[in-house]
């Protein structure tokens, strides 16, 4: 396929595709001013240029300056700006070769858009690193900063899951039930939620009564015996559902007097803790939760503790003074908490 680019004086220059591989504009793609007049005004260098092959002509090559191909490096280095085109010899001579200022703005060009390319991908990667720097990892609340060694399934569980000291203000026995009490129990803020708890066979009523207990806040609500319940009271058991079961509520070391009610359980291991309930969530869901860390409760010498990842997860809440108090039970050795 032939072509007929352009006329520089009384010279036509015709090329092949592989020479000149698009028509259009004031210079071929590919060339500039100084590569394609340079090539117009030698008659000499444009019969050579056309028996040249594609990669002669547009190659690319470290040998020649940025900016240049070895078409425009070899053939036309030499020629000033409104100057002759130098002699084949003169061309061919590196140390005698002046750059044109158009040639030399491609030459810079190129050399600047690589500089800028590098500084582009520097100042992203300068971004990233600051923006690490300025967010860096929240409080222990946030579910990505588990740094206490615990499993990261339990950890979130525990998040959402609100366990929190509440007081017992009223005591009722259900008509229907032998084995349920209706509690009235105050748990922080103005808020007193009734929650039905089936422990008539353990505790009479004046045992109950303004007793600090521990209490799973955020459980779905539920009707039992016919009875709203909007809450679990919390107890330690052994020999669950066997004729040998005990069941004793848990406590807080001391009777929690200076301990506030709405207080939420907090979990101590090695000198790091977390809160309990420190993440809302829906109630719709909460039951997820409890099914994947409750199996991890336990009482061990009288105090309660979640095992996680092989490590123990005292139970504790703080009272007013700022006193951090465990979470026990009266007698029990072990067991489990539900």
């Amino acid at each position: 396929m032939n072509v007929v680019i352009q006329a520089f004086g009384d010279e036509v220059v015709r090329c092949k595709f592989g020479v000149t591989w698009q028509v259009g504009g004031e210079f071929p793609v590919g060339h500039s001013q100084y590569s394609f007049e340079a090539t117009a005004a030698n008659t000499a260098t444009a019969n050579m240029s056309q028996g040249a092959a594609f990669s002669r002509i547009w190659g690319s090559d470290d040998v020649v300056p940025q900016g240049h191909t070895q078409y425009s490096f070899f053939y036309g280095t030499g020629r000033t700006a409104g100057g002759p085109v130098a002699t084949s010899s003169s061309s061919s001579s590196s140390s005698s070769a002046v750059v044109p200022p158009v040639a030399a703005k491609a030459n810079n060009a190129g050399a600047g858009g690589g500089e800028k390319k590098a500084d582009k991908k520097k100042a992203s990667s300068d971004k990233a690193v600051e923006k690490k720097a300025v967010n860096p990892a929240g409080p222990l609340t946030g579910a990505s900063s588990n740094d206490l060694g615990m499993d990261q399934e339990i950890y979130e569980a525990m998040q959402k899951l609100d366990l929190r000291v509440g007081e017992v203000i009223q005591v009722d026995r259900i008509p229907d039930s032998e084995a349920l009490y209706k509690l009235q129990i105050a748990m922080g803020n103005d808020v007193t939620r009734q929650i039905c708890s089936g422990i008539v066979k353990y505790y009479k009523p004046d045992e109950l009564l303004h007793r600090k207990v521990i209490a799973y806040y955020n459980i779905k609500p539920c009707k039992m015996a016919g009875e709203a319940s909007e809450g679990m009271v919390l107890a330690g058991v052994f020999d669950s559902k066997l004729p040998t079961e005990q069941c004793e509520v848990l406590d807080i070391e001391g009777g929690g007097k200076d301990v506030l009610v709405g207080t939420k359980v907090e979990l101590f291991c090695n000198g790091k803790s977390m809160s309990c309930g420190s993440v809302e969530t829906s109630s719709k869901n909460i039951s997820k939760q409890w099914g994947k860390a409750q199996p991890l409760f336990s009482i061990v010498e009288k105090k309660a503790f979640l095992e996680s990842a092989g490590k123990s997860f005292a139970w504790q809440v703080k009272s007013a003074a700022g006193k951090y108090l465990p979470v026990v039970v009266k007698t029990l050795k072990k067991g489990i908490i539900s």
